[in-house]
């Protein structure tokens, strides 16, 4: 602490030494601050430099054999270090998928060619999610809509509006064209869509999936 008086002045007894206004806190001793880090990171130091190659551990060990206080900044960086170890030690218990609610996304049509599915509508269930992406896994799936699955361009034809395809991407994707669909019992129509949606569930992936490429979430959020 720093005093008001001169060293002189108080040998002499002129007056008596008095705290600066300056001084308001009362720093914690050296030697306090110094048995706290002892506490804090010596066996942890100790452990870690018998492990690790990291000549930083080493020099925070040696700074605290030989009684000097770490700088924050060193303080700040063991805690750190300490906290990624206790984590890695701890790890969060995996998520069954089964838990998992299921969701269903139209992708546009860049992101489905590029993965070669047959539907821009994807069903599945996010394993991770980051800012950017989903990890999903999944299968191309079906839904209805006045649009092409695989396209996505508008249908006008009432064959194509029944199984979500036009013909040149029935033909595309291997499936045979239903263009006397409409005559057909609704029994048989069922049929059919299940045969494509068979087909479509085989497209299966574990990839991410940009949410940039997420044209409309269909099912899920």
């Amino acid at each position: 602490m720093k005093l008001r008086a001169s060293k002189t002045a108080i040998e002499a007894n002129k007056i008596v030494p008095v705290l600066t206004e300056e001084v308001k806190d009362v720093q914690i001793p050296k030697n306090n601050i110094l048995k706290a880090q002892r506490v804090e990171f010596g066996p942890w130091l100790v452990a870690k430099v018998k492990t690790s190659t990291f000549a930083f551990f080493t020099d925070m060990l040696k700074k605290i054999d030989n009684e000097q206080v770490l700088t924050p900044n060193m303080v700040t960086a063991l805690q750190k270090c300490m906290a990624q170890d206790t984590e890695r030690s701890n790890p969060p218990k995996p998520v069954d998928e089964k838990d998992l609610p299921e969701v269903t996304f139209k992708m546009k049509q860049f992101w489905t060619k590029k993965n070669d599915l047959g539907s821009q509508v994807i069903t599945g269930k996010v394993l991770r999610e980051t800012i950017k992406a989903y990890l999903l896994k999944g299968h191309a799936d079906m839904v209805k809509g006045s649009w092409c699955m695989r396209c996505g361009r508008e249908l006008t034809e009432p064959a194509s509006m029944v199984i979500g395809y036009g013909a040149i991407c029935c033909e595309k994707l291997g499936i045979s064209y239903p263009s006397d669909i409409l005559t057909s019992s609704k029994k048989e129509r069922l049929a059919i869509r299940k045969k494509i949606m068979v087909l479509l569930h085989t497209q299966t992936f574990e990839t991410w999936v940009p949410k940039s490429q997420i044209e409309e979430i269909i099912k899920g959020s």
